[in-house]
């Protein structure tokens, strides 16, 4: 079941994708999106941070604080049957392949949207899929605002140019027709994302790599269970500067 998203009269031209599919082998099994740090979890950390961004994109009452007017999607590993994600209400999209990290995630939520589309004849379907993995700790609305709006602008990809250059996948803007040639990538061995979004861009001469706002700095990839322990104190602190300033 999804939470429910389009208001009436909005075009469905992207959705939002958090990545949860992961084996947290290094979190020792345990979930990423379901952590809690000062008494919030991970999950409604990021839904929190589409609800502002989506009052800033005009697709949502201001006023109206619990709605989401976009499709949220959770990208889970095949066969999944925890109940805290039967608990949290969103659609869940299982991995057709199992054991091959976030590509599979994207792919397999690209291929579901192409579905949908077929079925559909393209009704209220989204072209695109902003894709958030659930370890963003530290994300806020203006991280993403930039991406969206340049998006709506051309229909194209969008993401963020990292320190070196290349391509940040998350946050990232995804579109359907990046889906066959990621496929292609998935079926082979020893793929990096950020290259495939680069080479996807190079060769098909489309998408937008934006120079990063400070607020993409500040976001911190929590993958140990050291990191999260020490989330509260960074949360902390980043308060602190944001009341010094």
């Amino acid at each position: 079941m999804c939470e429910k998203l389009l208001s009436e009269g909005c075009k469905a031209d992207y959705a939002y994708l958090i990545l949860s599919g992961g084996e947290n082998r290094r979190m020792g099994g345990k979930n990423k999106l379901f952590l809690e740090v000062a008494g919030r979890r991970q999950l409604e950390r990021l839904l929190s941070c589409i609800r502002e961004t989506e009052k800033d994109m005009g697709t949502q009452d201001k006023k109206s604080i619990p709605a989401l007017q976009r499709t949220v999607y959770l990208s889970v590993k095949q066969e999944e049957k925890s109940q805290e994600y039967a608990d949290c209400a969103l659609f869940c999209i299982p991995d057709l392949v199992s054991k091959r990290g976030p590509l599979a995630g994207i792919v397999s939520s690209l291929c579901y949207l192409k579905e949908e589309k077929r079925r559909s004849e393209g009704e209220n379907v989204p072209d695109a899929l902003l894709v958030l993995s659930s370890d963003l700790f530290g994300l806020e609305k203006e991280a993403l605002l930039p991406l969206l709006k340049t998006y709506q602008k051309s229909g194209r990809p969008v993401f963020y140019r990292s320190g070196d250059g290349l391509p940040a996948p998350f946050p990232g803007i995804y579109t359907t027709d990046m889906e066959t040639a990621f496929s292609a990538a998935l079926s082979g061995e020893g793929y990096r994302l950020r290259n495939l979004i680069q080479e996807w861009i190079l060769r098909q001469g489309a998408g937008a790599l934006l120079d990063a706002p400070e607020s993409f700095w500040k976001i911190r990839n929590l993958n140990t269970p050291e990191a999260w322990k020490n989330a509260g104190a960074y949360e902390q602190n980043e308060r602190k500067n944001q009341e010094v300033k």
